[in-house]
């Protein structure tokens, strides 16, 4: 009887045990869930983030873009109306020397 009642406090003392076991685990099965979830966050955060950037740099490359091709194209402008300047000065100085030449001729 006393060797029963030796094994029951062991019983006990093994079911106590467990049950601390089994509550340690639970927390850290909770602790893990949290840091996991937390993790998570973190990256869809910084992939927020990362979309974030991306869409303000390729805002800011189509404004340059835009703005680029808006300088090109007053370059362009700008170089067409000088061509038109120099052709016409050309024009006006062949014409004046065609004259004077008729002139010279007649």
């Amino acid at each position: 009887e006393a060797e029963i009642s030796d094994l029951k406090i062991q019983l006990d003392k093994l079911g106590r045990e467990l049950c601390a076991r089994d509550e340690t685990l639970r927390c850290a099965k909770a602790s893990h869930k949290g840091y996991i979830a937390q993790l998570e966050q973190e990256i869809e955060d910084l992939r927020a983030k990362s979309n974030a950037e991306n869409l303000r740099e390729r805002e800011n490359f189509e404004k340059f873009k835009r703005d680029y091709q808006q300088h090109v194209d007053e370059l362009g402008d700008d170089v067409e109306k000088q061509r038109r300047e120099l052709t016409g000065a050309f024009e006006g100085a062949l014409q004046q020397r065609e004259h004077e030449f008729r002139l010279k001729l007649d």
